[in-house]
């Protein structure tokens, strides 16, 4: 490694089991969960930084304004960072939803994408004009890019510390109580509601409900049932 690379990659330390007892005395000391998104930062001690989450995904580019932020007090050394990217609202505290809503904002042309894989073009979400007049004002996503976002609610909040792979099982139910306007952001709570041993695995099933800021109905409403190996 020379002396400007970007320090080699480290697995995270995820939380273990104490056996419903924590430590006491001067020696120990205890860090808090914060609510965001686990990640890695490598920085060369010429500064360049690289984000990962604890997956190995590269997040550098999605949350570039944290690059560099660290340079002069490291003073040119090389470091690794481990820790969370979380979100402050207005008053002071850590808010995973508005975390969310940075990475989950349905644009017009992440609509027409989902129309072009899917053929379905109905002027209601591919055509700002005609929409205007249309029952809902403007062009909304479709009903099933919501739902297809489960996968990415599921990895932002539930930590597996033993896993070879998860797969998409179905769905018990699924409901769209409100539309989602294009332009808006959407955000998700997620619920274990069961979950039981299947031969060589775990098949558990999440309640997830995806709703628009300011919105009294959620958008989406679904049980998703996931097989973990």
């Amino acid at each position: 490694m020379t002396h400007d690379s970007v320090p080699a990659w480290i697995d995270p330390m995820l939380a273990k089991p104490d056996g419903g007892r924590l430590r006491e005395g001067p020696q120990w000391a205890y860090e808090y969960k914060l609510d965001g998104y686990r990640a890695a930062m490598r920085i060369a001690a010429d500064g360049t930084t690289v984000l990962t989450s604890r997956n190995g995904l590269d997040l550098t580019a999605e949350f570039a304004e944290l690059t560099g932020v660290l340079t002069a007090a490291l003073r040119g050394r090389a470091a690794v960072l481990d820790g969370e990217v979380v979100v402050y609202n207005e008053a002071g505290q850590i808010d995973f939803g508005l975390l969310q809503q940075r990475r989950a904002r349905f644009t017009q042309d992440r609509v027409n994408l989902f129309a072009e894989a899917t053929d379905d073009h109905q002027c209601i979400h591919t055509d700002p004009e005609r929409a205007r007049t249309g029952p809902f004002g403007g062009t909304i996503a479709h009903g099933y890019l919501t739902l297809a976002l489960a996968p990415k609610f599921l990895y932002e909040t539930v930590e597996i510390e033993v896993l070879q792979a998860g797969v998409n099982y179905g769905l018990n139910k699924v409901r769209f109580p409100a539309p989602v306007p294009v332009g808006s952001a959407v955000r998700a709570r997620v619920r274990l509601l069961d979950a039981r041993e299947r031969a060589g695995g775990v098949e558990a099933t999440f309640g997830i409900t995806v709703e628009v800021p300011d919105s009294d109905r959620p958008v989406c409403v679904a049980e998703a049932v996931v097989l973990y190996r």
